[in-house]
């Protein structure tokens, strides 16, 4: 058997087997998380004072890397998992020695087999992101996607909010299905209308806790303030066909890009890191429904 197929098998079994899990990082090795990175370097039981205890899962995107998410630094679970509850106390990359810095920092839910379950004649992606631009840390992208294909022809199914959380401005709300599209939502898919900010908030140089409830008929982001308190970024519920449908695997990463930038930008925020960028992630859990 091939490794491949080994690993498919054991998160294919991990993914009816493990159910609650709590991720603190304290330790050098996971029974839940998988690390992995050419283009960078995980590094568990990392020393970090600003952890809750002392210790965090720190990702290293390397100098100079190539662009996408190949080989960038990276956590993800064994198994699968759907319906339930994710959090993850991180804190994202920081690019104030280079502003201009392309690099996206994310916290989400993946699975992608180029499988078409859903029949509509593009490849299932199965996603729910939380994501962060280096150059623009206020600012927190959120996406619940369905399909994606590449090629043959390019296409997608992606529903899409970015707000900044330093003014609780929601810059951009959206539906597409296919690239360069914006459909603007309305209805139950926007709300809140207005979100609550939280004075100063920067992804990159302090710690929050960040959530996500996902049901069949509802995916809720969420941030837990600087008091504990819970705000909510966005309760979706949108129709059941923009709603993921297979088990994902949990993940955290940090990788470089070269062709997205903040709102605003004229493209000139994409600059290949020269210096190395970190992710810090100190405590990741899961909670079925």
């Amino acid at each position: 058997m091939t490794l491949s197929l080994t690993f498919a098998l054991i998160s294919t079994l991990l993914s009816f087997t493990v159910a609650q899990f709590t991720e603190n990082w304290a330790s050098t090795t996971s029974p839940t998380f998988v690390t992995y990175g050419t283009h960078g370097s995980p590094e568990s039981a990392f020393a970090d004072p600003a952890a809750l205890d002392g210790r965090a899962l720190r990702l290293t995107l390397n100098a100079n890397p190539p662009a996408g998410v190949g080989g960038a630094p990276a956590a993800e679970t064994y198994g699968r998992f759907k319906y339930g509850t994710y959090w993850t106390r991180a804190k994202t990359g920081n690019c104030s020695n280079q502003p201009l810095a392309g690099v996206v920092s994310g916290i989400f839910t993946y699975f992608n087999d180029q499988g078409d379950r859903n029949g509509n004649g593009i490849a299932d992606n199965s996603e729910i992101d939380f994501e962060w631009l280096c150059a623009d840390p206020k600012v927190v992208h959120l996406s619940i996607w369905t399909d994606y294909q590449e090629s043959n022809p390019p296409n997608i199914r992606v529903v899409y909010r970015t707000i900044d959380l330093s003014t609780g401005r929601v810059q951009m709300e959206c539906y597409r299905e296919q690239f360069g599209e914006c459909r603007l939502l309305s209805g139950p898919e926007r709300q809140p209308a207005t979100v609550t900010p939280i004075s100063g908030y920067d992804s990159s140089t302090e710690y929050f806790w960040y959530g996500l409830e996902f049901a069949a008929d509802r995916v809720h982001f969420m941030i837990r303030g600087r008091n504990d308190e819970v705000i909510t970024l966005w309760d979706y519920r949108g129709p059941a066909a923009r709603m993921p449908n297979d088990e994902m695997h949990f993940m955290h990463n940090v990788w470089h890009t070269n062709n997205w930038w903040p709102e605003g930008d004229d493209g000139t925020m994409i600059e290949s890191p020269r210096s190395p960028v970190y992710m810090f992630v100190d405590s990741s859990s899961f909670t079925p429904l």
